[in-house]
């Protein structure tokens, strides 16, 4: 689903590459309901939701150790910068600061925080839907008794 072809080196692109994810991410919460759902339907769509959900949580943990790689490039290239223009010599902790205080610095790191929310919430539907896999399984014990056709409202 991601593209990391596309991905520039400052990742000044990924909320562009991220956005139908973002999408799907807004819509999960369809997914996670059982409102209005058959019991039947939803246990057959449970194991491919939870996959589907875990690929793209896989995707985005690895864009963002991708993503801290370039991080600590960029605070590189930024480091030595400064070691080339400072006349006198500065304390590692100076370095540090002066560093993230560096604009494209804070692009990049911004950029990474984004990414890293979206791996959250990611994982939190994945979770959510390890829950909702609980919830079936208890349904399908009433199911067993001889209920049949149940249909789950949510607000009733």
């Amino acid at each position: 689903m991601i593209n990391f072809d596309q991905l520039n080196d400052d990742l000044s692109n990924v909320k562009k590459i991220l956005k139908p994810i973002v999408k799907e991410i807004k819509n999960a919460k369809d997914d996670i309901s059982l409102d209005k759902k058959n019991i039947s339907v939803a246990i057959v769509q449970q194991a491919s939701l939870v996959a589907y959900y875990d690929e793209i949580k896989s995707e985005l943990k690895h864009l963002m150790d991708y993503s801290e790689i370039l991080i600590k490039r960029k605070k590189g290239i930024i480091y030595k910068e400064i070691l080339n223009n400072m006349a006198k010599s500065l304390t590692d902790r100076a370095l540090d600061k002066l560093v993230e205080a560096d604009d494209a610095y804070l692009d990049v790191y911004r950029q990474y925080l984004d990414i890293k929310e979206l791996y959250d919430k990611t994982s939190g539907v994945v979770s959510a839907l390890t829950q909702r896999s609980y919830s079936l399984n208890n349904l399908v014990k009433i199911y067993e008794n001889e209920l049949q056709n149940i249909t789950v409202y949510e607000n009733a």
